[in-house]
C-alpha cells in the first residue's frame, strides 16, 4: 500500500504545511521527496506557471522554454559536464536502465557525486516535472543518451523558475539551524529512530514498523516519507509549537 493514500484530501498548501478538506493544517516532511524543499507557494514559481498557461503553449513541442531550464540548471549544478533534459523523473530513469547506465538519484538539496551519471531532480514537485541525466567527472553520456526529451513549455518554464527560486533561497537554507533537534535527542538519553543528516531524516528502525509509525505522525499532524527508505526533511522555519510537535511525535516517538 502506498501510505500516501492515508493522507486526507489536501486543498491549499502553502510553506512547510499542508491544508486538507476535513480542516486539519499537516506538517510536511516529505515534501514530494524534497522537489518542494523549499515549500510550497515560495518565490515566482506561481505567476511564472500563469503566465505560460495564458500563452496556451501546454504540448510538448520545441520551445525556448527547455534552452532556459538549461541555463538555470548550469547555474544550479556547474560542476556538471554533460547533461540532457527528461520530460519526467520516471522517463530518465527508464532511459538510463534501458541503455544499461548505472547512475545515482540526486535530490535537490543532495550534493552532486564527485563523479559518474546522476538522474537530478530539480525542486518543483509533480509527477510530470522535468528531470536532469547529468555526467559528472568527464565521464561524458552515451549516444543513446545524447538527446533533450521535448518537454512542454509549461513545465520547462516552472522547472527553470524554480531552479532559480532555490538558488535564491540556498542562503537561507545555509543558516538553518537544527540544534534544537539535536539537544531534543540528547535530552532523550536513548537511540531514537531518525537519525538528522542536515535537514534530512534517515530512519533507522525496522522497516516492518514503519507504516505504524507514519500512521501515528500523520494523526498528530506530520507527514512523513511514505518509505522507509526514503528519507524526510525538516523544514526550515518552524514556530516553537510545531519544533514541540517534532520532538513528541518524532524523537520521544
Amino acid at each position: 500500500m502506498n501510505l500516501i493514500s492515508k493522507l486526507p484530501a489536501v486543498r491549499r498548501a502553502r510553506g512547510y504545511r499542508l491544508y486538507t478538506e476535513d480542516n486539519r493544517r499537516i506538517l510536511d516532511l516529505w515534501r514530494e521527496d524534497g522537489t518542494a524543499c523549499a515549500g510550497y507557494r515560495r518565490g515566482g514559481l506561481i505567476l511564472r506557471l500563469k503566465n505560460i498557461a495564458e500563452k496556451g503553449v501546454l504540448s510538448a513541442y520545441p520551445s525556448v522554454e527547455t534552452g532556459r531550464l538549461k541555463k538555470a540548471f548550469r547555474s544550479w549544478r556547474p560542476q556538471v559536464a554533460e547533461f540532457v533534459v527528461a520530460a519526467t523523473a520516471a522517463g530518465a530513469a527508464a532511459r538510463l536502465e534501458e541503455a544499461g547506465v548505472c547512475y545515482s538519484v540526486v535530490r535537490p538539496l543532495d550534493p552532486m557525486p564527485e563523479s559518474g551519471v546522476a538522474l537530478v531532480m530539480l525542486p518543483m514537485p509533480g509527477s510530470g516535472t522535468p528531470a536532469v541525466i547529468a555526467s559528472v567527472g568527464g565521464a561524458g553520456l552515451p549516444a543513446a543518451l545524447a538527446a533533450d526529451d521535448f518537454i512542454s513549455p509549461f513545465l520547462a518554464a516552472g522547472a527553470a523558475r524554480a531552479v532559480y527560486d532555490l538558488i535564491s533561497f540556498m542562503p537561507d537554507i545555509e543558516k538553518a539551524d537544527f540544534g534544537w533537534f539535536d539537544r531534543a535527542v540528547e535530552q532523550t538519553g536513548r537511540k531514537v529512530l531518525f537519525v538528522r543528516e542536515g535537514a534530512g531524516l534517515r530512519f533507522t528502525g525496522d522497516s516492518v514498523e514503519y507504516p505504524g509509525i507514519f500512521e501515528r505522525a500523520l494523526e498528530g499532524g506530520i507527514l512523513l516519507a511514505p518509505q522507509a527508505e526514503k528519507d524526510s526533511m525538516l523544514p526550515f522555519e518552524l514556530s516553537d509549537g510545531e519544533k514541540a510537535l517534532i520532538v513528541r511525535l518524532i524523537i520521544k516517538g
